[in-house]
C-alpha cells in the first residue's frame, strides 16, 4: 500500500506548524491502518484507480488519528503506539484541537473526490463517532448496569462506524445499488465490534502498545467485564486485579463471535481478494490472544 504520508496534514509555514514540527508524530503513522488496507484492498477489486483509493484510504486514517487525539484526552492516556501520546507531548486544548484540525483536513481532501454521497456518509459516520463517547461516558458512570448489549452500543457508534465506512467508501464511489451497500456496512460493523473487543481485551494483556488497565483505572466501559456479573465486576474495579478465570470468559465469548464473523464472511454475496484478506488478517491477529494472557 502507499505510503498515506499521516504525518503531513498541515502547512509547515504557518502559526500550527511551528508547534506541531516539533511533535513526534509516530503516534499518526505507526499505526496498522488497517482501515486503509481493507479500502485499498476493496477498491482494486472494484477496479477504482489508485489515486481515488488513496484520498479516501488517507482521509480515514485521519479521521482515525483525529479519535485517538480525542480519545486519548478523555482517558487521561498516556502512551499510543509505542509513543507518548499527544495529550503528554503539548496540552489537552492544544490535542483537542489537533483532532479538530485533522478532522477538517479530512472533509476538505475528500471532497476532491466530487462525491456527494461519500460527503453524506462521512458525516454520518462522523456523528455516530461523536454519539458513541457520550453513550459511553454515560454508560461508565453506572458501572451496575454494565452488560454486553450497552458495550456493543458503545462498540457500534466508536469502532464499527468507522469500520463501516471503510467498507463500504469503495462501493459507494463507484454507486453500487443500495442493498448490497448495506450487507457490506453491516460487515463493517461487526468487524469493529470484533475490533473493540480485541483492544478491550488487551488492555489485560502481559505486553500492549496502550497504557495498560486505563479502562478500569477511569472506570470506562470495558468488554471484559460487561462478561462479569455485577458482583465480580464491582470487586476487579475496586480491587483494579483480574484474575485469568474471568479474562477466560471473555476470550470463549470473543472467539465465538470471530467464528461467527468467519462464516459470515465465506457467505458474503460479493467475495474476492479483500475477503480473502480480511480473513487472513483474522487468522493472524485476532486468534490465539490466549498466549498473551
Amino acid at each position: 500500500m502507499t505510503d498515506l504520508n499521516l504525518d503531513q496534514f498541515y502547512d509547515r509555514d504557518s502559526y500550527f506548524g511551528e508547534q506541531l514540527d516539533a511533535v513526534n508524530k509516530n503516534f499518526l503513522t505507526n499505526g496498522k491502518k488497517l482501515r486503509a488496507y481493507f479500502l485499498n484492498s476493496i477498491g482494486l477489486s472494484l477496479d477504482i484507480h489508485e489515486d481515488s483509493t488513496y484520498v479516501m484510504a488517507r482521509c480515514t486514517e485521519m479521521i482515525h488519528n483525529a479519535t485517538l487525539c480525542h480519545d486519548d484526552v478523555i482517558d487521561n492516556a498516556t502512551m499510543r503506539r509505542e509513543t507518548p501520546s499527544i495529550n503528554q507531548q503539548i496540552d489537552n486544548k492544544k490535542s483537542v484541537l489537533v483532532g479538530d484540525f485533522l478532522l477538517a483536513r479530512a472533509i476538505q481532501e475528500l471532497c476532491e473526490l466530487k462525491s456527494l454521497d461519500l460527503l453524506r456518509e462521512i458525516s454520518k459516520t462522523l456523528e455516530l463517532l461523536s454519539q458513541g463517547e457520550f453513550i459511553q461516558d454515560d454508560y461508565s458512570k453506572d458501572s451496575h448496569s454494565w452488560s454486553y448489549e450497552k458495550f456493543a452500543e458503545v462498540a457500534l457508534h466508536k469502532t464499527g462506524s468507522l469500520f463501516a465506512w471503510t467498507f463500504k467508501a469503495p462501493y459507494l464511489f463507484v454507486n453500487t445499488e443500495d442493498a448490497l451497500v448495506a450487507k457490506i456496512s453491516k460487515l463493517g460493523e461487526d468487524f469493529g465490534e470484533l475490533f473493540q473487543m480485541r483492544d478491550d481485551l488487551l488492555d489485560f494483556a502481559k505486553e500492549t502498545d496502550k497504557t495498560k488497565m486505563i479502562d478500569i483505572e477511569n472506570q470506562n466501559i470495558n468488554f471484559v467485564l460487561c462478561m462479569l456479573d455485577n458482583e465480580q465486576r464491582q470487586e476487579v474495579l475496586k480491587s483494579k486485579t483480574i484474575t485469568q478465570e474471568q479474562i477466560a470468559l471473555a476470550l470463549e465469548f470473543y472467539n465465538r463471535k470471530t467464528e461467527e464473523f468467519e462464516k459470515n464472511l465465506e457467505d458474503f454475496p460479493s467475495k474476492g481478494q479483500w475477503t480473502l484478506e480480511i480473513a487472513t488478517i483474522l487468522a493472524t491477529h485476532f486468534k490465539g490472544l490466549e498466549d498473551n494472557f
